[in-house]
């Protein structure tokens, strides 16, 4: 899990250089973002879950930077539509 969580880094090194992020899709980024998030929160639940969460929140941090860059330098028509969905994002881990 922690080398996925680095994957996206180049793709936003490039996003940032141009300020634009062209063709690339938020979606997956999202998605990571919630099943790290629920990842944590599942190693804080289980007895010795110290690495799970160590690794899992880690990867929703770095995964929080992704989408917060990815909705600063997108359209606005991609803004809105990943804003609603990191909205739903989070009430389904608040709900979790």
């Amino acid at each position: 899990m922690f080398k996925l969580i680095f994957i996206g880094s180049k793709t936003f090194a490039r996003i940032v250089k141009m300020k634009s992020t062209e063709d690339y899709k938020g979606v997956p980024y999202i998605i990571t973002l919630l099943s790290a998030s629920l990842w944590t929160f599942y190693g804080l639940l289980k007895p010795d879950g110290l690495l799970i969460v160590t690794v899992n929140s880690a990867g929703a941090i770095f995964q929080t930077i992704y989408v917060i860059l990815f909705i600063t330098y997108a359209p606005k028509q991609k803004k809105v539509q990943l804003a609603q969905l990191t909205t739903f994002t989070k009430e389904i881990i608040y709900i979790v």
